[in-house]
C-alpha cells in the first residue's frame, strides 16, 4: 500500500496523521506493519528543498530512500528511470544464459525464439505504459541491445545485422512493442466506464462546433517536459494520432 502527499513547501506535512490511521487499521485487521519494509520517499524539484518529513510507525523512524520499488516498477525520486531500466535489462541479461544453453543442446531457431519471447522479452515490457513515455534515447537503446545480443545467440555465425535477424526471426524492434502496448492501454482507458475519467474531454464537447477535430481530446497542458513525457499525456497524443 502507497500513501501520497501533495502539499505546498509552506504547509506543514499531515502525512503522519495518515499514517497512523493506516497502523490503526491494520491492528483493528490483525495485521502489522513492518517498519523495516516502510520506505518514505519525497519528490521535489525546487532549489531549496524543504526538510523531508519524519515519519514513525510506532516507536521506529521510517527510513528515506531515493527509489522504491511499486508493484514491480522502481520509482525514483528525481522521476527519471534509469535504475527500473538497468534493474530489467540486467534481469533480461542473466535469462539470456537459458537461450545460449538451449542453443548448445541443439534447440533450432525457431523454438529458441520462442524461449526469448516468453522468458525474456516479458521483463522488458511489464507495464511499459508507466515507463516508455519517459524514456531517454540512450535508455531506449539499451534495452534494444537485449534483443539484439539475444538475436546474435540465436543465429550465431548466420548473424549479418540486427534488421536482417529481426526478418528471420520475425520479431518486433522493441520500441515498436513498447509503443503498441501503451496503444492499447490508451484504447483500454478510452473505453473503460470506470477510468475515462482520467482522460480530458474531446474537444467537440468544449467549443461544441462541429470539426474534424471533435473526437480529438484535448491536450493536457504541460509546463514541463517533465510531465509531458508522462503516461496521461503521452496517452492521449497516442488516441489524438488515430
Amino acid at each position: 500500500m502507497s500513501l501520497a502527499e501533495p502539499r505546498p513547501r509552506t504547509l506543514p506535512s499531515t502525512m503522519q496523521r495518515d499514517v497512523d490511521g493506516l497502523v490503526r487499521w491494520t491492528e483493528s485487521n490483525y495485521m502489522q506493519l513492518n517498519p523495516v519494509k516502510c520506505k518514505v520517499m519525497v519528490i521535489f524539484f525546487m532549489r531549496n528543498p524543504p526538510p523531508p518529513p519524519q515519519l514513525y510507525v510506532g516507536p521506529s523512524e521510517l527510513e528515506l530512500v531515493q527509489f522504491a520499488r511499486v508493484l514491480g516498477v522502481i520509482l525514483q525520486a528525481d522521476l527519471k528511470w534509469s535504475t527500473h531500466v538497468n534493474s530489467i535489462v540486467s534481469k533480461a541479461n542473466r535469462r539470456l544464459y537459458l537461450v545460449r544453453v538451449l542453443k548448445k543442446h541443439g534447440l533450432v531457431n525457431y523454438d529458441l525464439t520462442l524461449v526469448f519471447c516468453g522468458f525474456v522479452r516479458p521483463l522488458l515490457e511489464y507495464a511499459c505504459p508507466v515507463w516508455h513515455p519517459g524514456l531517454t534515447t540512450l535508455q531506449s537503446n539499451h534495452i534494444e541491445a537485449v534483443q539484439k545480443r539475444a538475436c546474435r545467440m540465436i543465429l550465431g555465425k548466420n548473424y549479418v545485422s540486427y534488421d536482417r535477424a529481426l526478418e528471420q526471426l520475425s520479431l518486433t524492434p522493441l520500441y515498436l512493442r513498447r509503443r503498441n502496448l501503451c496503444m492499447k492501454f490508451a484504447l483500454s482507458i478510452s473505453k473503460s466506464p470506470t477510468f475515462s475519467s482520467w482522460l480530458p474531454p474531446k474537444r467537440g464537447s468544449v467549443h461544441g462546433r462541429d470539426l474534424r477535430s471533435k473526437n480529438k481530446f484535448t491536450p493536457f497542458s504541460c509546463r514541463t517536459s517533465r510531465f509531458k513525457n508522462t503516461t496521461l499525456p503521452f496517452t492521449v497524443e497516442l488516441l489524438n494520432e488515430l
